[in-house]
C-alpha cells in the first residue's frame, strides 16, 4: 500500500473548511502561515523524520503556533478555538494520508 502525497492546497482547503469564517484568498493566505508554523513546530521538535511515530500533541502545536501569531499577526485574526480547528483539520488530513 503506497502512501498517498502531501498536497499543500488540499490541506488549506481543509483548514479553512474547519472555521466559521468565509473562504477567501485572506483565509487561505492564513491558513498557509499556520500550516508553515506546523511545521516549523515539527522541525524544531525533530518530527519531519518519516519514522516518527510521535502522537501529535494539538495543545503543544497551538501553544507554539499562537507564540509566533504573537510575533508576526497572520492575515486573518484567528480565535483560540478557530486556531485549534485549523490545526486539527490539519492533522486529520495529514492522517488521512496514511
Amino acid at each position: 500500500m503506497t502512501m498517498k502525497e502531501f498536497d499543500e492546497n488540499e490541506a488549506v482547503q481543509a483548514m479553512c473548511a474547519a472555521t466559521d469564517l468565509p473562504a477567501d484568498d485572506k483565509l487561505n493566505d492564513c491558513a498557509c502561515e499556520v500550516l508553515d508554523l506546523i511545521y516549523d513546530y515539527y522541525e524544531e521538535n525533530g518530527q519531519l523524520d518519516v519514522a516518527d511515530d510521535s502522537d501529535d500533541d494539538v495543545a503543544a502545536i497551538k501553544a507554539y503556533v499562537s507564540r509566533q501569531l504573537l510575533r508576526h499577526p497572520a492575515t486573518v485574526e484567528l480565535t483560540d478555538a478557530q486556531l485549534e480547528a485549523m490545526i486539527e483539520a490539519e492533522l486529520d488530513y495529514e492522517d488521512s494520508l496514511i
